[in-house]
């Protein structure tokens, strides 16, 4: 089954779209909206962090919010005030009032360490549902997906495709030895453990 994804990069966040929509997280219900120049949402253990983006849908009688997209602020633990995108708090001093129902849907986010000024430098290399991601100021990285709402970013580890040598220790003292192994392709593996000879002593190791 094929699969297709649109990716929005921004301040520290990457945002999914699927099928003409953003990806969501599961629904909060909304118990209550009061109403004034800040609007305050009841929504018992909705477990949001201020900054969270969220689409509001199927409120009875403040329906002025249905649709609409704003930002959690002032959060406590049952209730929260919402801005606009842009930072400004909502006035709803003339909005119909709260009757009853609502859901809240948060934005679905992975948070990452690109600044907006990164933006235009990140390079980006698909394998399935592997990401690549490549940019001059940080370590290569790679995003995965397990699910619309599951994706995770990961520093890259590069090992060699051939193994490390293990050393035998002869048993002496003196110099201290490494090694490495270079394949018939010219790959070098990483290095061996560390071992003391004395002068004249044979190094020896098993096969990789």
């Amino acid at each position: 089954t094929v699969q297709s994804y649109m990716l929005e990069f921004g301040d520290q966040y990457m945002r999914v779209f699927k099928d003409g929509g953003r990806v969501m997280m599961a629904s909060k219900t909304i118990t209550g909206i009061t109403l004034g120049a800040q609007i305050t949402i009841t929504s018992v253990g909705h477990g949001y962090a201020n900054g969270d983006w969220l689409i509001l849908s199927g409120i009875v009688g403040t329906t002025e919010l249905n649709d609409m997209t704003v930002v959690v602020s002032d959060k406590g633990t049952d209730d929260f005030k919402i801005k606009d995108v842009d930072g400004n708090y909502i006035d709803g001093s003339s909005f119909t009032g709260y009757s009853s129902a609502g859901i809240a849907e948060k934005v679905y986010e992975l948070t990452t360490t690109y600044t907006a000024a990164d933006i235009s430098l990140l390079k980006i290399v698909q394998s399935a549902d592997v990401l690549y991601v490549f940019h001059p100021s940080y370590k290569p990285r790679k995003i995965t997906r397990t699910g619309h709402a599951a994706w995770t970013i990961t520093d890259i580890t590069w090992v060699p495709g051939i193994a490390a040598p293990t050393l035998v220790s002869p048993g002496g003292s003196g110099s201290q030895y490494i090694i490495t192994t270079v394949s018939t392709e010219g790959e070098e593996s990483l290095i061996s453990n560390e071992v003391t000879s004395a002068p004249g002593q044979t190094l020896t190791w098993g096969a990789v």
